[in-house]
């Protein structure tokens, strides 16, 4: 830990230099990270179900609609 804290204080005070390859990997690393997190958390985050609609799979809500239509 504490050779993480002596390079990381290295780095902000500008006695480590970076390779500007190494920086670009790093960033689209990073980029790339986000777009995966973000897509797959997506579909929790907007109430998004994947189903092809074909009536398999029990719709609840749909089928209350229906008996208060008929009531």
């Amino acid at each position: 830990m504490e050779k993480v804290k002596e390079t990381t204080q290295k780095l902000f005070c500008g006695e480590t230099i970076v390779n500007k390859r190494d920086l670009w990997f790093l960033g689209g690393l990073m980029f790339l990270a986000g777009v995966i997190y973000g897509l797959t958390l997506a579909p929790w985050t907007k109430g998004v179900s994947i189903g092809c609609g074909c009536g398999n799979n029990e719709n609840h809500y749909h089928n209350a609609d229906s008996e208060d239509e008929e009531a």
